[in-house]
């Protein structure tokens, strides 16, 4: 007995096992909405109430999802949710009928987007005619009809306030609008005649507040922004220009005639230029050339600035001077020179470039006045002058005029052949020929003007001369004792070319005597001295 009930119980176990096993694969398909496969399994164990049930499950929601497909291949997009609705109300986790609900859901919004591409086509264009049709289409939709109603009968009240375009019409518009659909053109436009108004009130006045009133009310509608903000720019600049800002006056006045819109009145010019003048006076820094100073004088030559940057000007110039600078140069400097300052500044300049060039003078042409030895030598028929002394010139041998005066000694003497005949037929020449007649003290006084520069270093000159002179030792006549030959006093002139340099004075001359001999004794003198009244010779003079 004890075996055969071991027996059983080994037989049942594994026919509970399988049984177990076999009901979590139902429940397992019937999850995965496989319900054909899991009904085929729940049937083996209808006697169980629970299974029951869930067969019955499989049956309805099989059916169900079959409606709810067919539903959605035919386009009952509604039906078809309502189906998959159920479904996953009784079976959530039923994948199918999840992915189905997916599938509707992005049906139904492609039908949206369809529906109000439409209805924004036939709004945007406010086309009644489509508004109809749309509501045509959708006539089973009471929301879409009402939407379109309201559209049409709006479309209706704008066109008609459009057709009146008064602030009145408008504002009815908006008290009147159930879409709302025009209402931001209807206050733009109620904008825009407000700002046309307002404007026809300030326009051309002079009252900053206003604008900026303006401006700060109607920007976003009016037509006149440009205008008006030149207008503000305008004033401002105007006030800052009272208050002494000219710097931002300025920009201010230019950004102001940047526009065609405003006009400037002669005051309002004259504030222009002033400040205009003021900026590019300030650009001007302790740096600024000469080019762009003489700019500044071309550009604004009736600015209030002007003495300024003339004498700014003469500062620069009279930098530049040198002891080579010419006349036209320093007179150019002081010529800018408009203040005090500039004009003492050229002042001191002008004296340094002066002492430079003495200093250069000297250094290169010598003293004004400088000494030096000359010898002077003449001669006139057989008659013979010779003399030497000191000379003092005055002035640079490179002037244009200089003055020449000296004082020396000379003789006049005469060559007298006393030689026999075999003498002379050896022509040499002897001192003792000659025969001392006169020595004199001698003042020459020469005027010397330069002709031809020959160099740094040598001039060309031509110049006249004259001097006196002064018997020290009488010239005798053998048969006359104690007696002088020529007169005390003699007077003589001549003309004369030379060169000049500074150490060295070569010239020739031609000097007339003015009646040098006695008259009272004419007849002992040969023709040939009382004759000899004019010399040709020559001076030299080496100067220190």
């Amino acid at each position: 007995m004890n075996k055969l009930f071991y027996i059983f119980l080994l037989l049942l176990f594994p026919l509970s096992a399988l049984g177990q096993t076999s009901l979590e694969d139902a429940d397992a398909l019937y999850a995965d909405g496989n319900y054909t496969a899991a009904r085929k399994i729940y049937v083996k164990y209808k006697n169980n109430a629970e299974v029951t049930i869930k067969y019955k499950n499989c049956q309805e929601l099989k059916a169900m999802y079959d409606l709810a497909l067919e539903a959605f291949n035919k386009g009952l997009i509604k039906t078809a949710e309502k189906y998959c609705d159920v479904i996953l109300d009784r079976n959530p986790s039923d994948p199918n009928a999840i992915q189905l609900k997916k599938n509707v859901a992005e049906e139904i919004k492609k039908k949206q987007e369809i529906r109000e591409k439409e209805f924004e086509e036939a709004r945007s264009q406010c086309s009644l005619e489509k508004l109809q049709e749309f509501k045509k289409k959708y006539s089973k939709q009471a929301e879409q009809v009402a939407r379109a109603d309201a559209l049409i009968e709006d479309i209706s009240m704008w066109n008609k306030a459009k057709s009146l375009n008064t602030r009145d019409a408008y504002s009815s518009y908006l008290s009147q609008t159930k879409t709302q659909f025009f209402a931001d053109e209807a206050k733009s436009l109620i904008g825009q005649i407000d700002s046309e108004t307002q404007w026809a009130k300030i326009k051309g006045s002079r009252n900053l507040l206003s604008y900026s009133n303006y401006l700060s009310n109607y920007k976003q509608y009016s037509r006149h922004i440009e205008e008006a903000e030149a207008s503000i720019n305008l004033l401002t600049a105007v006030n800052k220009y009272s208050d002494g800002n000219l710097g931002e006056a300025y920009f201010l006045f230019s950004t102001a005639k940047q526009s065609s819109l405003v006009t400037f009145t002669y005051r309002d010019e004259e504030m222009y230029q002033e400040c205009l003048h003021y900026y590019k006076y300030s650009q001007l820094d302790n740096n600024a050339s000469e080019s762009q100073l003489m700019a500044y004088l071309r550009d604004y030559p009736n600015s209030k600035y002007c003495n300024e940057v003339s004498s700014r000007i003469a500062v620069i110039k009279a930098g530049k001077l040198n002891y080579s600078s010419s006349s036209v140069e320093k007179e150019q400097a002081m010529s800018y020179a408009k203040t005090e300052y500039s004009k003492q500044y050229v002042q001191g300049e002008l004296n340094r470039c002066r002492k430079e060039k003495r200093q250069f003078n000297r250094r290169t042409y010598g003293p004004t006045l400088t000494v030096g030895l000359g010898i002077d030598a003449g001669f006139a028929d057989g008659l013979f002058e010779l003399g030497g002394g000191l000379n003092l010139r005055i002035g640079r041998f490179n002037h244009f005029a200089n003055l020449t005066i000296g004082v020396g000694y000379k003789v006049f003497t005469d060559y007298a052949d006393k030689r026999n005949n075999s003498e002379k037929e050896s022509k040499e020449f002897s001192f003792e020929d000659f025969t001392l007649y006169s020595g004199r003290l001698y003042i020459p006084v020469n005027l010397k003007l330069n002709l031809i520069k020959l160099g740094d270093g040598c001039r060309l000159y031509i110049g006249g001369g004259a001097e006196y002179s002064i018997g020290l030792n009488k010239a005798k006549i053998e048969l006359i004792d104690n007696t002088d030959l020529m007169k005390n006093g003699i007077f003589s002139y001549y003309p004369q070319i030379g060169l000049n340099s500074r150490h060295i004075d070569f010239s020739i001359y031609y000097k007339m005597y003015q009646n040098m001999y006695n008259h009272v004794y004419k007849t002992y003198i040969t023709d040939k001295i009382w004759k000899s009244n004019n010399y040709i010779g020559g001076k030299f003079i080496c100067y220190f």
